[in-house]
């Protein structure tokens, strides 16, 4: 187990008072989100069969995307459920605000539950993920990253990572901005690098993945929440966040290679919701009601799509069948076809190596989702 009680580097550009007013426009904000929420989806995971499952306050909604049914677990945990993970077509697992991890397995056709660890952390639970066949890995505003064996009716735990930046330079920044830093939001495992990275309130920290050693870090890289990682190529990844209180948001280009922040460019909005299309270099970055598309050539915007939702996008994940689908604090599931226009499209640029890409509504939209009581 390792500690993190080290300065890490700052980047130039933060400049706190400009972005955080007082106290009480924190708090405004915070109970703002809250409410936001409460009352829309959340997250979003697909199965390998492109299932759909779907995060809602203390519910798990499984969408089959085949037969256009729907299944709703109510009260799945007893407070806000942030994560979901998929180890196969019959199982998943989930953690929540309610300090547990729980497992669910398929039977009859029907999700239920498995196992539960309860009190896995000490502070509210953010992300849950599958590290073996056997292992699952968490982390938690506590700070701490566990790893969790599966015996034959429970599960074991170990402390891999412990976070504390008390003592340095960070906790006065931590102070400023009204964040404990030490709350870990994500992490992501890339395994042909060999890395571990996590993200903190406003700090990156990047680990070998082999023995969980700190390579290194970076922190004042956000105020508000850290979002998500994606692969853009071999080499590097971009990270998106919510950016300053005045609803910029900002993605960051991290080098695995170097271990290091190449590049950051600032965004119209909070970004809640990224999508790397690799094949085609092209980022999908959502906030408001907004879709942005990105040349990851140039890292230029050469598209905004607007109102694609009513209300904040969350999420945007491609699916096994090719299909986008994006959801929203407007109660969506909204599944997408993606066209790539050819050379002899009129609405085509004349520049070649320009991709031109339009979103239509696929026939499997999924309205089905507002019809049902589950809303009521």
């Amino acid at each position: 187990m390792n500690s993190l009680i080290f300065m890490l580097n700052k980047i130039s550009s933060i400049n706190i008072e400009k972005k955080l007013k007082n106290k009480e426009e924190a708090k405004d904000y915070n109970l703002k989100m809250v409410k936001e929420i409460k009352k829309g989806l959340l997250n979003l995971k697909s199965f390998p069969s492109g299932n759909i499952i779907a995060l809602n306050y203390k519910n798990i909604i499984i969408y089959d995307i085949n037969f256009n049914e729907i299944q709703t677990i109510r009260n799945a945990h007893n407070d806000y459920i942030f994560y979901a993970d998929i180890k196969d077509e019959n199982n998943f697992v989930t953690c929540s605000d309610d300090l547990s991890i729980k497992t669910w397995i398929k039977k009859d056709g029907k999700y239920l539950l498995n196992k539960v660890i309860a009190n896995a952390h000490s502070k509210f639970l953010n992300k849950v993920k599958y590290f073996s066949d056997t292992e699952i890995i968490s982390c938690g505003y506590d700070g701490a990253i566990k790893i969790w064996k599966e015996d034959e009716n429970s599960y074991q735990s170990s402390l891999i990572w412990k976070t504390n930046f008390y003592g340095t330079d960070v906790e006065k920044w931590e102070d400023d901005v009204m964040m404990d830093v030490n709350k870990i939001r994500r992490f992501y495992i890339i395994k042909d690098k060999q890395r571990f990275i996590i993200f903190h309130n406003g700090a990156i920290v990047i680990l070998n993945l082999n023995n969980f050693e700190f390579i290194n870090g970076y922190y004042g890289i956000a105020y508000l929440n850290i979002g998500e990682l994606r692969r853009i190529n071999d080499d590097l990844c971009a990270i998106d966040y919510a950016w300053g209180w005045d609803n910029t948001g900002k993605i960051v280009i991290l080098s695995l290679s170097e271990d290091k922040i190449i590049k950051e460019m600032l965004t119209p909005f909070h970004c809640h919701g990224m999508l790397s299309l690799i094949d085609k270099k092209i980022l999908i970055i959502g906030g408001k009601t907004d879709i942005m598309l990105v040349n990851t050539n140039n890292f230029e915007c050469f598209k905004i799509l607007k109102n694609v939702h009513n209300d904040m996008i969350t999420k945007i994940r491609l699916l096994k069948n090719g299909m986008i689908t994006t959801i929203s604090h407007d109660k969506t599931l909204k599944i997408w076809s993606l066209e790539t226009l050819d050379n002899k499209d009129k609405e085509k640029s004349e520049d070649k190596n320009k991709t031109s890409i339009k979103f239509n509504d696929a026939p499997s939209i999924m309205n089905s989702i507002l019809k049902s009581d589950f809303y009521k």
